[in-house]
């Protein structure tokens, strides 16, 4: 009788065990899913400012005329005046989707320094921004102080729910 207390005591330290490391599995599981989805959810944040900012125009210059050399293009990149709004960007009141860039900007640079949030049906305070450069057509990676017919944006998108942010880069040329 004696051997059987404690090969029920075992089982019972056995099954223990087993129990404590299944939920330590579930809970190590499901932050990791959580995670992910953050940053699937953070990815597609970047990738809709970037789809955004290739519809616009290369270079002001090129909205109401026509470019011949490098040094035709804008010089300082950013915004213009009849494009100025309070930051970071929020989406419209009404919709709830239309952000100001959207209608406000009519060429790539003028996404330079601009900031948006983006809060989610699962999370608040994606914190986006962005900064275009001109860059080396050649290679991309090397930034240029003056005009170039390659420029790069990088967007970058913070959030408490992420470990690291996300940055996402596209060139565009001329």
């Amino acid at each position: 009788m004696g051997s059987n207390i404690y090969m029920a005591l075992g089982a019972m330290v056995l099954l223990s065990v087993f129990i404590l490391s299944s939920n330590t599995m579930i809970q190590v599981n499901s932050r990791v899913v959580n995670e992910s989805e953050y940053l699937i959810t953070a990815i597609s944040i970047a990738q809709n400012v970037l789809d955004e900012a290739k519809t616009k125009a290369f270079d002001e210059k090129l909205v109401t005329g026509t470019v011949e050399s490098e040094n035709d293009l804008t010089q300082i990149m950013g915004r213009e005046s009849s494009e100025i709004f309070t930051y970071p960007d929020l989406p419209d009141s009404v919709t709830k989707q239309i952000y100001n860039s959207t209608v406000m900007y009519d060429d790539f640079d003028d996404y330079n320094g601009y900031t948006r949030t983006v809060n989610t049906k699962r999370a608040d305070s994606f914190q986006v921004s962005s900064i275009v450069q001109y860059v080396d057509p050649e290679n991309p990676d090397v930034t240029k102080s003056s005009p170039t017919f390659c420029k790069r944006i990088t967007v970058i998108v913070n959030s408490p729910y992420l470990t690291t942010p996300v940055l996402l880069k596209y060139a565009v040329t001329y």
